[in-house]
């Protein structure tokens, strides 16, 4: 699964939230569901990939 925009800036995970209850968190929820995750370059912009985790059922 991904996500795309027009931005060239390279997300970054951030660990402390920095006071901010609202933002910065985003990557960090993306982490700890997603067996892997990283980000593509293109000309245009980017896409944000992340490969779920296997659940047992």
């Amino acid at each position: 699964m991904g996500v795309v925009d027009r931005s060239r800036t390279i997300p970054i995970l951030r660990t402390d939230s920095k006071g901010d209850r609202l933002r910065g968190r985003g990557l960090l929820l993306v982490d700890t569901l997603t067996d892997e995750w990283g980000t593509e370059l293109y000309r245009w912009g980017k896409q944000v990939w992340a490969e779920l985790k296997e659940t047992e059922a």
